[in-house]
């Protein structure tokens, strides 16, 4: 595959995990806990959706992604992360991202497979 239909993959994925967890308040109360300060760990976001290990995956990416280049986002803690800030700045950068991951597929192919697979 190429790096272009790998991008649109993790978009694709994203906006999924978008549409799941808008089904989801639960979601919403934990993060409001975290942001209030109060620890949430990622095994207790690890539902039946697997949403923790997605968001794991994908804090990964964005993490390299934004080693390879500042344009990305780094991702924030704690999670959940902050899909909808992370969707609009892949798709502001679609043709980088398709080409870091062209060129690097190598280290990011293993956590893009995780979040495909955690994603449905």
């Amino acid at each position: 595959m190429t790096g272009e239909i790998y991008a649109e993959r993790l978009v694709a994925n994203i906006k999924t995990s978008l549409e799941l967890r808008s089904h989801i308040p639960y979601l919403d109360m934990l993060k409001e806990l975290a942001e209030g300060g109060m620890p949430v760990s990622t095994k207790t976001l690890n539902t039946s959706s697997n949403f923790g290990s997605f968001d794991k995956a994908l804090g990964e990416v964005m993490n390299i992604l934004h080693d390879f280049n500042p344009l990305f986002r780094a991702a924030t803690s704690p999670f959940p992360l902050p899909l909808t800030g992370i969707l609009d700045n892949l798709n502001q950068n679609i043709k980088l991202l398709a080409g870091i991951i062209q060129d690097h597929s190598e280290v990011i192919l293993t956590r893009l497979d995780t979040i495909n697979a955690a994603s449905v």
